[in-house]
């Protein structure tokens, strides 16, 4: 498990919410375990697709959040008709300032929809997909 932020079984698991690393430490590494596939993901967008051996198959970046931490801070994840399916929320940052009592509440945040991508296991391609 130490080389793998986190692994995820798509045959005991339907889809999982993964948090990501979003501080000094960037990216978050994924197994998908069945598939034999990892995804790393980076806080600003940029999303990579390698085997099981570490080399870059496919790789995307999407647009950077805006407002707020102006990183992505969670994934959900699952596998579907030889799909690896992510969803990563866009979120928009609601400033609470001047009726808050400090920084602790200071920030709000609503998930307004989400960049849905699609791995597929068969062509090793990026596609997009309504899920």
């Amino acid at each position: 498990m130490e080389k793998y932020d986190r692994i995820f079984n798509s045959q005991r698991e339907k889809d999982s919410k993964i948090e990501l690393a979003n501080g000094y430490i960037s990216a978050t590494e994924i197994l998908f375990e069945e598939e034999k596939t990892v995804v790393r993901i980076d806080a600003k967008g940029a999303v990579d697709f390698l085997d099981s051996e570490d080399k870059l198959i496919a790789a995307i970046n999407i647009p950077e959040q805006t407002g707020g931490k102006e990183a992505y801070t969670e994934v959900l994840c699952s596998v579907e008709d030889d799909c690896i399916l992510l969803k990563l929320p866009v979120v928009e940052w609601i400033d609470n300032y001047p009726h808050c009592d400090g920084e602790h509440d200071r920030w709000d945040s609503k998930i307004i929809g989400y960049h849905n991508l699609a791995f597929d296991l068969k062509t090793k391609k990026i596609v997009l997909k309504a899920f």
